[in-house]
């Protein structure tokens, strides 16, 4: 077999001492990835910019316009440069303790070693969920609309959140209107949207609470879908600022998830609302037109 097929390890050199290259050995390949997601990213953050400046302005159906281009990209530089720093210093504390490893034994190394390497693979996944996130708010989307009951939509997603709310001790009261709600929806994309609304609720009560859903056949065949909890709520001066991308008073919150129900709602010619007390909790209304208006 070659030797391109079955590359040598590294061994003692002749005259007795440690190779510094052999110790390093382990630790290049992550450098080496490192490197290279780095350079990714900053690819894909070039490539995002130029995307997006060349839709030109913003309409009612979520394009963005050159001021807010310039401020998701300077959103995702700030998200990204985070975790990078991060897998930096990682890295930097790796190289040491495997240079320091030339000069005397250390049992304790492949235990840090291992704490260190799963903190780069975390932040790796972390940069990866952002980018994520990114594209799914700045894509453009192909709605794949069909007659579908908003109401159905609505209890496969209570169907499917019960157990987790049962497990974080908060009560969900749902209450939809007996008639359907027949609207062109794209399923996929409202869904997501109600996650979101569902995911934010939940982490604005730790402590438990109630999450609230409530669907209504408005004035002008108009469907109302209600998604309310009983958290924090939010303060009067940030209620305008809930709607920025990477806006967030959440520890950990990716500050996405209400900028893109907001535009899938805007996607599908309805329209999303927010009300809420500090202390006492936040309601959401989404309005969207129903299918079978005269």
């Amino acid at each position: 077999m070659s030797a391109l097929c079955h590359p040598e390890l590294p061994g003692p050199r002749s005259d007795g001492r440690k190779d510094p290259g052999a110790a390093l050995g382990p630790i290049k390949g992550t450098m080496l990835v490192a490197f290279l997601l780095g350079a990714i990213v900053g690819v894909c953050t070039v490539l995002v910019w130029l995307r997006l400046h060349r839709r030109g302005t913003r309409s009612v159906t979520g394009r963005w316009s050159a001021g807010e281009t310039g401020n998701l990209a300077a959103g995702l530089v700030h998200e990204i440069r985070n975790p990078l720093s991060t897998l930096k210093v990682n890295l930097d504390l790796l190289m040491e303790d495997w240079a320091e490893a030339q000069q005397r034994e250390d049992p304790d190394l492949p235990r840090r070693s291992l704490v260190r390497l799963e903190s780069v693979r975390s932040e790796a996944a972390r940069l990866g969920n952002t980018l994520d996130a990114f594209m799914r708010l700045v894509s453009h989307h192909e709605l794949n609309l069909s007659k579908t009951d908003l109401n159905d939509v609505v209890e496969h997603l209570v169907d499917f959140f019960a157990p987790q709310m049962v497990n974080n001790n908060i009560r969900l009261r749902v209450s939809l209107v007996p008639e359907p709600l027949p609207c062109k929806l794209d399923g996929d994309l409202i869904r997501q949207a109600l996650v979101n609304l569902v995911l934010n609720a939940q982490q604005a009560m730790p402590d438990g609470g109630e999450l609230i859903i409530r669907s209504a056949r408005d004035q002008g065949n108009v469907a109302r879908l209600d998604v309310a909890d009983t958290g924090c709520g939010i303060q009067p001066e940030d209620i305008d600022r809930i709607w920025q991308p990477y806006y967030s008073t959440k520890k950990g919150g990716s500050g996405l998830g209400l900028s893109m129900a907001r535009r899938i709602v805007l996607e599908h010619d309805g329209s999303i609302g927010v009300s809420s007390q500090p202390g006492r909790g936040t309601s959401f209304t989404i309005r969207l037109p129903l299918a079978d208006r005269t």
